[in-house]
């Protein structure tokens, strides 16, 4: 929506005036509903935004676009169809070119990703996982929010992610 997008916007705008921070450097991580937003303004601002992650959520199957944006998205038992469908479907917008390549990490963890596109687009699917993050140690699981994994740690993937995709210039 509209308002989504000018309200991150002017977010973003008060954070790189107001704190030092590098603009190349700007990344969307949504997760379960906020995946749809993260998606929505990859697309609406694809000049600013170097990359976004999505987890256990669906979001906009691709878009028109400045520029392609670079996308890591985690799925698991759960959400496994909804999740796989919408990165098909972001890898077909970028008319990648041949038949992604599947690692299969150990512990239940495959890693998908999409070739010849116009940014890179990878998936990660955790055997196990429900609808909550996936950790190599789960410190806290009241919630049921946490499913540990010893060979995939969600966060410390995007993080690794979004330092391998900065905005170019």
């Amino acid at each position: 929506r509209h308002g989504e997008t000018s309200t991150l916007n002017a977010i973003i705008d008060q954070l790189v005036d107001e704190y030092c921070i590098d603009p190349r450097r700007i990344h969307v991580m949504g997760f379960s509903s906020s995946a749809w937003t993260a998606g929505t303004f990859a697309c609406a601002a694809s000049e600013r935004i170097a990359s976004f992650s999505v987890g256990v959520g669906s979001f906009r199957p691709g878009c028109e676009q400045l520029r392609p944006v670079p996308l890591m998205a985690m799925t698991g038992d759960l959400d496994r169809g909804t999740v796989t469908r919408s990165v098909e479907l972001w890898a077909e917008a970028y008319e990648c070119n041949s038949e992604p390549i599947v690692e299969d990490l150990g512990s239940g963890v495959t890693r998908t990703a999409y070739q010849g596109c116009g940014a890179d687009i990878v998936l990660y699917d955790v055997a196990g996982a429900g609808h909550g993050f996936v950790r190599q140690g789960c410190i806290d699981n009241r919630y049921d929010s946490c499913f540990a994994n010893d060979v995939f740690d969600q966060l410390r993937e995007v993080e690794r992610f979004f330092a391998e995709h900065p905005l170019e210039g």
